[in-house]
C-alpha cells in the first residue's frame, strides 16, 4: 500500500547520493526543497488526487504513522492554504512564483523522515506542477485515483447540494455538471498529471484497493489478538 511504499522509499534513500526525477544522481544538499536545519535525509512525495476519490482519507492514514507527513491543502483558493500562506509570509502570486521556496519552509516544520503534500485540480497552474519535482530531491509521484467514476461523481453532488445555502436566492444558481462532463475531466486530469515529471517514479493506486489493504491490515490485526 502507500504507506509502506512511502517507508520503503525512505529507507532506500539512506545514501549520500540519490536517484532523481531527471535520471541522474544528485547529492541531498542540491535539493532545493531540503531546509538546512535539518541533517537528517528526507523523501518527500507529492499525492495527486481528485475531489471525494479518497485521498483526504488516504493522507489521515498516512499521518498515522510516526514517520510519515501527508500535509492538506496547500495551494489554490481555500481557507487552509490561505492559513498555509499566511502563516509562512506568502501571498497567493507570491506562492506561485516560488513553488520551491515555499515547499522549503513548509517542509522545514515537517519532523519526519517522509513528508509530502496532495494535490487537487486547478490548485496550481499547470506549468507551475512540474515546480512540485525539483532536480536532487528524488520525489515520489503518487496518484490516487478513484474506479468507481458513479460513486465519486455522487459524492461531489453530495458535497455541492450540502454546501449551498438554504437561501432563495441562490436556488438553483449552482447546478452540478453533468455525468459526462465528470468523466471527461477524470480523463483529461489523469493525462496531465502523467505528463507531470513523466520520469520521477510513480506509484498509481486507487481508493478501492487503499480500503482492500486497510481492511486485510485490521483483520490482522485482529487475528494476532
Amino acid at each position: 500500500g502507500v504507506v509502506t511504499l512511502l517507508l520503503a522509499q525512505a529507507n532506500n534513500s539512506t545514501s549520500a547520493r540519490v536517484a532523481t526525477s531527471d535520471g541522474g544522481a544528485h547529492k541531498w544538499g542540491s535539493c532545493a526543497l531540503h531546509s538546512p536545519h535539518h541533517g537528517n535525509k528526507r523523501t518527500y512525495f507529492v499525492l495527486f488526487a481528485r475531489p471525494h476519490a479518497g485521498a483526504e482519507a488516504a493522507c489521515r492514514i498516512i499521518n498515522r504513522h510516526p514517520e510519515l507527513t501527508c500535509s492538506g491543502d496547500l495551494f489554490g483558493a481555500g481557507l487552509a492554504a490561505a492559513d498555509a500562506r499566511l502563516r509562512l509570509g506568502f501571498t497567493l502570486a507570491s506562492q506561485q512564483a516560488d513553488v520551491q521556496g515555499f515547499l522549503r519552509l513548509h517542509f522545514a516544520n515537517c519532523t519526519t523522515r517522509v513528508c509530502g503534500l496532495r494535490i487537487y485540480p486547478n490548485q496550481l497552474p499547470n506549468n507551475q506542477l512540474n515546480q512540485l519535482f525539483p532536480p536532487g530531491c528524488g520525489v515520489l509521484k503518487v496518484v490516487f485515483f478513484r474506479e468507481n467514476a458513479t460513486a465519486e461523481y455522487l459524492a461531489l453532488r453530495l458535497a455541492k447540494d450540502n454546501a449551498t445555502p438554504n437561501l432563495s436566492a441562490s436556488k438553483g444558481t449552482s447546478k452540478p455538471i453533468p455525468f459526462n462532463r465528470h468523466l471527461k475531466l477524470r480523463k483529461e486530469w489523469d493525462t496531465r498529471i502523467t505528463k507531470v515529471s513523466p520520469r520521477a517514479h510513480t506509484f498509481r493506486t486507487s481508493y478501492e484497493e487503499f480500503v482492500l489493504r486497510l481492511s486485510e491490515s485490521k483483520e490482522t490485526a485482529l487475528i494476532a489478538l
